[in-house]
C-alpha cells in the first residue's frame, strides 16, 4: 500500500517532541521506543491484551483486509537507523515494513516463541528466563531529517520452492518498535517506484473459458472469473526495476477457491483463497468497520526489468475434481525487498512421459537430437540460416496416434504432422489444439490409422526452431492384436483386489488383461488405496505398461509393487506421480522399472479417488520397448551394438562411430569413439544414446 495523500500531509507536520503522544512514544538512552498497540493511524488490526508485551498488549494485521498501522517517528538528523520490531508468534509469519515511500522490506519471523501471551519460560528454581516470551528482528533504514511515517502491513506468508500456496493471512502479535540511529551508515535510500495498478478485466489476452462479468461494484465496473479447468488470463506489465514484487489481488468469493500464477516460463504457484467475503458481488458488508467489502491476497514474484507476461490460469483443488476461481477485480504491484525469496525457475511444460520414450528419432539435418525428447522444452534447437526441419520418430510397432504435442518458438502455420505405416507413404494428421508457453498441443477426436512411423515437418519463414516433441496413442501390434505379450496372460494368472469395480457395467479387475481397448475397469475408492495383485509363476519384470481409452478419470498416481522371492517380501518396484494422458482418446505409455527383481507376485497401487483404466502389462526385459539390447546403423557402412548389463553400457562395433550418452536431463554424462568393444559405467537410470544422428533409450539397471 503506498502512502496517501492524508499521510503524506500529516508527515509533513513535523512534530514538536515525542510528548505530544507521550502514551505512544518514549525516548531513553538515544533509543526511540514505540508502542504498536499505539499507532497514529490504523485499519483492519486487532489489539489484544498480551500479558508479556511491554504495554501489555500486541498488534497483529489482518492481511487479507489489507490491515496497516502508521507510526510517526521524529528524526534528529537524517541517516540510517536501526529500526527492531519485537514480536511473538508461535508459527512462522509474515509483514512488511515501509519508510516513507521506499520499498517496502518484507519480514520473516521464523524463530517462534513459546506462547501467544509474550511470557517467557522460566527456571522452576532459580527464575531465570529459559526461553524469551517476546523476539525481535532489526533492520535498517533510512530516515530523513525530522518527521517520517513507518507504515507496518500484514504479509501472507511466502513458500520458497512449493508451487502450493497455502493462505497463511495472519501477522505475528508486534509488541513494540525501538529505533536508534546506526553505528552503520549505508547512505540516503531513493524512493522505491510507484505502485502499479492494473484491472483485472483489462487483461493482454484471454485464454479457453475464463470471462469476464459486468459488476457495478468492481472498480473497473467489470472483474473476471478463470471457470473452471481451462481458464486463463495473461498481463502484459513492465517494470524499470527488476526484483522481487508484491502482488496484491482484490477479490469476491463465498467458498474456497485456488488460481495459478507464474511470470513469464516460470514455475507458477497454486494459490489459494480461503478467506470468504460476505458477497460475491462486492456490494458492500454489513460492518464495514470489520470487514471490508473486497478481500486482498498476496504472493511475492519475480519481475525482470522490461516486459514481463504475468499469467493467471485454472488450478484444480487438491483432493479433488473441481476446479473455479475468485471473482477478481483488480491487483497491485509494489517492489519489495525479501532475503528470503528464492528467484524460481523455469517452469516445464512438457509432459513426464510419452510415445517418445521408446521411439528412435532422425532429422534430415545435423542435429542433436536427444534436446527434443528430454522432457523439458527449455532445450532444443534452432538452425541458423535454415527455415526447414523434418524429424522422424520411428516407433518400436505400429501405434494409432491420438494426440502429440511440439514446442516451438516459430509461427507454426505452416507445420504439419504426418503419419507412416512403412515409413515410404505419409499422410497429414490433424487435430484440434491448444498453446501454452511454447508447447502446442493436438488431441485428436478419433485415432489414426495404425503408423509406425511419425514425423513432424517444420517449414516458414524464420530460422528453424524445435524445442521438443511427444506423441500419445494405443498399440495396434498386428490385424489381430493390439497390446504387445508381457507376462500377465488372462489364463494363466491369479487375482486378488479389494474393489471389484462395477461389474454390472462390464467394469472389473478382469478387463485389465485382455487385448480390448476400451474394456475397462473402473472405481471409485473410499479412504483405502485400490490395489490389484497378480500371482503368476516366478519372474523378472524390467517395465510396464499402462493404458487408458479415454482422459476421464485416468490414473495419475500410482505404484508397483513385486513380491521378491529372494527376500520373500513387497519390494517398491516404480512409483508415479502426477501423470498426465493428455489425448482426449487416451494412450499407451510405458515405464521402466530402474531396480527389477524376480518375483512371483506382482501389485499396482492406485492413489487417485476415481480411476478408469483399460489395461495393465508387465514386461521382462526380453519383451521391453524400453530398449536394453539392440543395434543402431550409424552410417550406410556401420553398425553399432549396443547392450545393457550389471550397470554398464557395452557398446560394440568393428568400424569407428562417435557415441555420445545423456540423461533424461540432457546432460551429456559419456562420449567417446568405439572401435571394437567400449564399456561405459553408470548409475541406475534411463539414458539416451546417440550414435551416428540415431537415438536410442537403455535402462541401466
Amino acid at each position: 500500500m503506498i502512502l496517501s495523500v492524508l499521510q503524506k500531509n500529516m508527515r509533513a507536520i513535523a512534530l514538536s517532541s515525542c510528548a505530544l503522544a507521550a502514551m505512544t512514544c518514549y525516548a531513553q538512552d538515544n533509543v526511540t521506543t514505540i508502542e504498536c498497540e499505539n499507532p497514529s493511524e490504523k485499519s483492519y488490526v486487532e489489539i489484544d491484551e498480551r500479558t508479556g508485551c511491554s504495554g501489555q498488549s500486541g498488534l497483529c494485521f489482518h492481511s487479507w483486509k489489507g490491515g496497516y498501522a502508521n507510526y510517526e517517528f521524529e528524526a534528529p538528523k537524517a541517516g540510517t537507523y536501526d529500526l527492531t520490531i519485537y514480536y511473538v508468534t508461535t508459527e512462522e509469519r509474515w509483514f512488511s515494513v515501509k519508510v516513507n515511500d521506499q520499498a517496502m522490506k518484507a519480514v520473516c519471523c521464523s524463530e517462534t516463541t513459546p506462547n501467544w501471551d509474550g511470557e517467557p519460560v522460566l527456571d522452576d528454581e532459580t527464575g531465570e528466563v529459559i526461553t524469551p516470551g517476546v523476539l525481535s528482528k532489526t533492520l535498517k533504514v533510512y530516515m530523513q531529517e525530522g518527521s517520517n511515517i513507518i507504515q507496518m502491513q500484514g504479509l501472507f506468508k511466502y513458500y520458497a520452492n512449493d508451487a502450493t500456496n497455502l493462505e497463511k493471512p495472519y501477522s505475528p502479535i508486534l509488541d513494540k518498535i525501538e529505533i536508534k540511529y546506526s553505528d552503520t551508515q549505508l547512505g540516503e535510500v531513493a524512493d522505491g517506484p510507484e505502485q502499479i495498478l492494473r484491472e483485472c478485466e483489462d487483461y493482454s489476452s484471454i485464454i479457453g473459458s475464463a470471462f469476464t462479468k459486468n459488476m457495478g461494484a468492481f472498480s473497473g465496473g467489470a472483474g473476471v472469473n478463470l471457470n473452471k479447468a481451462d481458464g486463463g488470463f495473461t498481463y502484459n506489465v513492465n517494470v524499470a526495476t527488476a526484483g522481487v514484487y508484491k502482488l496484491d489481488i482484490y477479490y469476491t468469493y463465498m467458498a474456497e477457491r485456488w488460481i495459478s500464477v507464474k511470470v513469464g516460463d516460470t514455475k507458477r504457484m497454486n494459490v489459494q483463497f480461503k478467506t470468504k467475503t460476505e458477497t460475491w458481488e462486492g456490494t458492500g458488508t454489513s460492518k464495514p468497520e470489520e470487514y471490508p467489502a473486497f478481500f486482498q491476497r498476496s504472493v511475492l514474484i519475480w519481475l525482470e526489468a522490461g516486459d514481463n507476461v504475468i499469467t493467471f490460469s485454472s488450478y484444480t483443488t487438491p483432493g479433488t475434481n473441481y476446479a473455479d476461481s475468485p471473482s477478481m477485480d483488480k491487483f497491485t504491484l509494489d517492489l519489495i525487498e525479501c532475503s528470503e525469496f528464492v528467484k524460481p525457475t523455469y517452469d516445464i511444460l512438457a509432459k513426464k512421459v510419452s510415445l517418445a520414450d521408446i521411439a528412435t528419432f532422425t532429422a534430415n539435418e545435423e542435429i542433436d537430437v536427444t534436446k527434443l525428447n528430454d522432457h523439458n522444452e527449455h532445450t532444443g534447437v534452432t538452425l541458423s540460416g535454415k527455415t526447414a526441419l523434418t524429424v522422424t520418430a520411428e516407433l518400436p510397432y505400429a501405434f494409432k496416434i491420438t494426440g502429440y504435442s511440439y514446442s516451438t518458438s516459430n509461427n507454426n502455420e505452416d507445420w504439419a504432422v504426418e503419419i507412416s505405416a512403412d515409413g515410404n507413404d505419409w499422410s497429414e494428421i490433424s487435430a484440434g489444439s491448444s498453446k501454452e508457453g511454447t508447447i502446442y498441443t493436438y488431441s485428436m477426436s478419433e485415432p489414426s490409422a495404425a503408423a509406425k512411423y511419425v514425423r513432424v515437418v517444420a517449414s516458414g519463414t524464420e530460422n528453424v526452431n524445435l524445442n521438443e516433441i511427444q506423441l500419445y496413442g494405443n498399440p495396434c501390434v498386428s490385424e489381430t492384436q493390439n497390446f504387445p505379450e508381457g507376462i500377465f496372460k488372462a489364463d494363466y494368472i491369479t487375482l486378488d483386489y479389494n474393489h471389484e469395480g462395477f461389474p454390472s457395467w462390464n467394469q472389473k479387475p478382469e478387463n485389465l488383461f485382455n487385448d480390448v481397448l476400451n474394456d475397462l475397469y473402473a472405481f471409485s475408492k473410499g479412504s483405502e488405496d485400490v490395489y490389484v495383485t497378480v500371482s503368476l509363476d516366478d519372474v523378472k519384470a524390467t517395465s510396464y505398461m499402462i493404458a487408458v481409452s479415454e482422459l476421464w478419470h485416468h490414473p495419475k498416481n500410482w505404484e508397483i509393487w513385486g513380491h521378491d522371492c529372494e527376500s520373500d517380501e513387497w519390494v517398491l518396484l516404480d512409483e508415479q506421480a502426477n501423470i498426465e494422458f493428455i489425448a482426449a482418446r487416451g494412450s499407451t505409455l510405458f515405464f521402466p522399472i530402474a531396480d527389477p527383481k524376480t518375483c512371483y507376485e506382482y501389485k499396482i497401487v492406485f492413489k487417485d479417488k476415481d480411476v478408469e483404466l483399460s489395461k495393465w502389462q508387465m514386461f521382462t526385459e526380453e519383451q521391453s520397448v524400453v530398449t536394453d539390447i539392440c543395434s543402431i546403423k550409424a552410417d550406410d557402412q556401420t553398425m553399432v551394438d549396443i547392450a545393457v548389463s550389471n550397470g554398464k553400457l557395452t557398446l560394440s562395433s568393428d568400424k569407428a562411430a562417435n557415441y555420445n550418452v545423456y540423461s533424461l536431463q540432457g546432460v551429456n554424462v559419456a562420449t567417446g569413439v568405439v572401435q571394437g568393444t567400449s564399456n561405459v559405467s553408470l548409475p541406475t537410470g534411463i539414458y539416451l544414446v546417440k550414435v551416428g544422428n540415431k537415438v536410442i533409450k537403455a535402462a541401466v539397471k
